[in-house]
């Protein structure tokens, strides 16, 4: 489904991604760990279209897609809900589902993928009508994971979904992602906690400076001592 070739991405003079390769198959769960700066949001960013590869190819469902608008790459079915959530905080929950349906084909289903994103979060449809920037951390997460699902991707990519939730939120948010991913909706997790994102990943990559340094079966990293010794703390 996702085809990522030997991508270098560079901020000035500054190269944060040297010949990164990967892929996703449909109905993946595929995550991508490493330390802070090692280059796992750019690569997203650099999917998603917001950013420019200085070299190499991307490709969805076999088309090139490096070099086309953000927009365009949402349209072809590539959704990335950002580190940081990026909801509207001035408009309510529901104004903010409405809005993320804005391709031809998730407005054509848009009211039945509201009813799915409530079934998948109940909170939400409490605060249906409660502004967005009076939401816990937990629950504007979850509005985040719903507006991407809004747009219908076929492929879904999450950046640190986790990031500075209580522990009881997190599990929350991975019993999400495995009941998402027992739906079968494809999805590429960029992820701090990587003890749950190998323990839910089908492939997992570890990125190191830039580069794919570990790449394997989310269960075989787990077991790597030198994962475990440098990631995992164990």
């Amino acid at each position: 489904m996702l085809q990522v070739s030997e991508v270098d991405v560079s901020y000035g003079h500054f190269q944060v991604l040297s010949g990164v390769s990967l892929q996703v198959r449909d109905k993946e769960l595929v995550t991508v760990i490493g330390s802070n700066g090692a280059g796992k949001t750019t690569l997203l960013s650099t999917i998603a279209g917001l950013l420019p590869p200085k070299r190499g190819e991307i490709r969805f469902m076999g088309k090139r897609i490096d070099g086309i608008p953000p927009y365009k790459v949402v349209e072809e079915g590539l959704v990335l809900v950002p580190e940081g959530r990026g909801n509207f905080s001035r408009l309510t929950v529901l104004e903010n589902l409405e809005l993320s349906a804005y391709t031809r084909r998730a407005k054509e289903r848009k009211d039945e993928t509201i009813e799915e994103v409530f079934n998948l979060f109940p909170i939400l449809r409490e605060r249906m009508h409660q502004k967005a920037g009076t939401l816990s951390g937990g629950e504007q997460q979850m509005l985040a994971i719903g507006r991407g699902l809004m747009a219908r991707p076929k492929l879904l990519m999450l950046d640190e979904p986790s990031l500075g939730l209580a522990p009881k939120i997190v599990l929350q948010i991975f019993s999400i992602l495995r009941r998402l991913k027992e739906e079968g909706i494809t999805i590429l997790l960029i992820e701090q906690n990587a003890h749950r994102a190998l323990e839910l990943a089908d492939r997992a990559y570890l990125l190191e400076t830039g580069r794919v340094a570990m790449q394997g079966r989310g269960e075989e990293l787990l077991q790597d001592p030198r994962l475990r010794k440098l990631y995992l703390g164990i």
